[in-house]
């Protein structure tokens, strides 16, 4: 098998025995129509020929007869023979049922006999004994019989208007949608398509009031129904006209012009242009769309190069989208960019939302929302809880945080930690930030954007979702794309300067091109406040590419901002469920705390008599004994060496980490996670809660 695969890739004798064997002949175009693919000038069929010596050349010449003007014509399909297909079998269901048998020695004047016209129309050649048939059953036909069946045939001719006006219908409405989806999303283009109305009379309102008690339906379930019925008639109308016209201006056209040969000759010349376009090569490899110029239906997908055009390539994609179930499209090359399958992963997929309270608490802690200290819940935040609509102010910092922790909750396999080589904020420029007590995440005008320094590509990437026009037909275009909200821009270069003077990136990154929408289609709705749904959906498209799926991985950007809602609305109501059940627990918790250290305290106050009464006696004193004495009249307090090996694990990673990306790292002091001094306090708190021994003023709650 591998022998012959590798035979095939040499030779190319799959396709060379297709055309040998008469096909491939033709090629689509463009434009719709056939180009005749010959093998002195097509260079994919060079050596190729069709036909061979096996094969009869009046076969082959009759296997193409079909084609006319070197492709670019072929005959148009006698839809008559439909409608004429069941004469037939009636005629022959007549027959059978009838029992009647032509007398072959009978003298019949068949030339005499008009017709039917669906023998016309259909262009049939009858058999001869068919034709006795139908001759007799013409001639003995009643008149109440052939008018009877002139009926039967207008009835099938109406519901065939009425069918064929249905489709046409639903076939505009699909190319409307279809043409739509290539610049919005499937919402955007749904919204556009408005039903024709017609005029209820009171009768009708009458007669569908009726019918809505009588079957148990609703006035607007009817209003519908007539309005559509409405339509297809009006439709059909329009068609039986068309079809009249079309057939009169058939009946006083001139005769045709001969037939070209068949293109067993050498075709026609193309023009220039497209001469020049069938000589350029066809780049090889797996091409995906990265733009968002493309379309929702097209973004993200790939395929291979079939075609080359002036400035589109035809592209023939791997898979079949429901928004675009066609597989062979034409895209702008511009929009496309060649990856190499073999390095990246194959689909990125996003795992089912399921938390469990470990990590509830971890993401509650790593946001800042709550704290591990007992004594501290006065400055817990209350979670916000997404409902099915957009937040009147937007999403809060607090929801960003989250939807960053869950990513890398679910990038990494469902386990929270940072990500290799990829951080939300440098813990140096958020130290500036701080202390210069600047506002970074909520930039000013209330509008959320997204902007990624990539060190390794040397590279800026800014996404804005916010409109640069009212006007729908201007989205997208460079001007509209230029024109960013000034506040954001200027808070995005406030931040590369600080990040410059706090030494996270060189100057020589700044030398770039001025910032620039990375999205250049993908905007929020007009009069909405999901920016920060938008700019989720954008580190999601970041994420993914960082961790090797390829760029455009994720999916639309409009798409994955709604999916993001719905992921926002079922984890934060999973939070605010946990925040009262950790408060209980931590408040356990303390509470075998303080009775460990009651223990302890009545322990050492035991040891305090027995030291006293050994001192009295000059007796030596046990190390128990002289801490007693060192806690209860020395007055001696905790020391850092002496804190359990958990502190210095959590202060190693305070060192290590630097200043978190929760929001008490950016509005406050800093929380245990990142706070040196504030951690330290916390473990002496508890150290004492548990030993009862004494610890400095400077630890305790409430003090600097």
């Amino acid at each position: 098998m591998e022998h012959m695969i590798q035979s095939n890739e040499k030779k190319n004798w799959v396709i060379a025995g297709l055309r040998r064997n008469g096909m491939l002949v033709m090629r689509p175009q463009k434009d719709g129509s056939l180009k005749y693919q010959d093998e002195h000038k097509e260079e994919w069929c060079k050596g190729m020929p069709i036909g061979s010596s096996r094969i009869s050349q009046d076969w082959l010449k009759n296997r193409m007869a079909w084609i006319k003007s070197g492709g670019n014509q072929v005959d148009e399909p006698i839809w008559a023979r439909i409608e004429g297909a069941k004469e037939l079998a009636n005629l022959i269901e007549w027959s059978y049922t009838s029992g009647f048998v032509a007398d072959e020695q009978e003298v019949m004047k068949l030339d005499e006999v008009d017709q039917p016209e669906w023998v016309a129309a259909g262009k049939f050649q009858l058999p001869l004994d068919l034709r006795r048939l139908l001759a007799k059953r013409e001639a003995g036909m009643s008149s109440e019989g052939q008018e009877k069946r002139e009926k039967l045939r207008e009835k099938r001719n109406q519901k065939k208007l009425r069918n064929d006006a249905k489709k046409q219908l639903d076939a505009e409405e699909r190319e409307q949608i279809r043409a739509s989806l290539q610049s919005k999303s499937k919402h955007e283009a749904m919204q556009q398509i408005v039903p024709s109305s017609r005029t209820v009379t009171p009768a009708s309102k009458a007669n569908a009031k009726k019918k809505s008690h009588k079957k148990g339906k609703s006035k607007d379930k009817l209003a519908v129904k007539y309005k559509k019925k409405d339509e297809i008639k009006k439709a059909a109308l329009a068609l039986a006209k068309k079809k009249k016209a079309d057939e009169a201006e058939k009946a006083n056209a001139p005769a045709d012009a001969p037939p070209l040969p068949p293109p067993m000759e050498e075709p026609p010349e193309a023009d220039e242009a497209k001469a020049d376009e069938s000589k350029q090569p066809v780049p090889p490899g797996v091409f995906r769309v990265v733009s968002d110029m493309a379309g929702m239906s097209l973004f993200g997908r790939q395929g291979t190069v079939m075609a080359i055009g002036e400035n589109e390539w035809q592209i023939f994609l791997d898979e079949v989208s429901k928004n675009a179930p066609s597989k062979l499209v034409w895209i702008k090359h511009q929009y496309l960019q060649q990856i190499e399958t073999s390095q990246l992963k194959k689909k990125w997929e996003w795992p089912q939302l399921s938390l469990s309270r470990v990590h509830k608490k971890e993401i509650l802690i790593e946001a800042g929302t709550i704290g591990e200290d007992v004594d501290d819940q006065e400055s817990w935040d209350p979670v916000e809880v997404i409902g099915p609509k957009c937040p009147d102010g937007g999403l809060e910092a607090q929801t960003i945080v989250f939807g960053w922790l869950l990513l890398q909750y679910m990038s990494k396999g469902k386990q929270l930690g940072s990500m290799d080589g990829i951080t939300m904020l440098f813990p140096q420029l958020l130290w500036c930030l701080v202390n210069e007590k600047a506002e970074v995440d909520h930039v000013r005008g209330n509008h959320w954007t997204l902007m990624v320094v990539d060190k390794k590509s040397r590279s800026i990437r800014y996404y804005d979702s916010l409109r640069g026009s009212v006007d729908e037909t201007e989205i997208g275009t460079e001007a509209e794309i230029q024109k960013m909200h000034e506040g954001c821009v200027n808070m995005a270069e406030e931040v590369l300067s600080k990040m410059l003077s706090c030494e996270c990136i060189d100057e020589a990154l700044l030398n770039g091109p001025p910032l620039r929408r990375e999205n250049e289609k993908v905007r929020q709705p007009m009069m909405s406040n999901m920016c920060g749904h938008f700019v989720l959906s954008y580190m999601e498209s970041e994420m993914s590419n960082h961790m090797g799926y390829g760029p455009a991985s994720a999916g639309h950007a409009h798409g994955l901002a709604f999916a993001w809602h719905s992921r926002l609305e079922k984890m934060s109501k999973q939070l605010a469920n946990e925040v009262p059940k950790m408060r209980k627990d931590l408040e356990l918790a303390n509470e075998k705390q303080i009775q460990l250290g009651k223990k302890s305290l009545d322990q050492m106050h035991k040891q305090h008599e027995l030291a006293k009464s050994r001192m009295k006696k000059n007796e030596e004193l046990t190390a128990l004994m002289s801490e007693a004495v060192a806690c209860l009249d020395e007055k001696k307090t905790i020391q850092i060496d002496q804190l359990p090996h958990e502190y210095h694990v959590a202060r190693a990673r305070i060192v290590a980490r630097g200043v978190g990306i929760c929001s008490s790292c950016r509005f406050q002091s800093g929380c245990l996670r990142c706070d040196e001094a504030k951690c330290l306090a916390y473990w002496m708190r508890r150290e004492h809660k548990r030993t009862g021994k004494p610890i400095d003023a400077k630890y305790q709650m409430g003090k600097p």
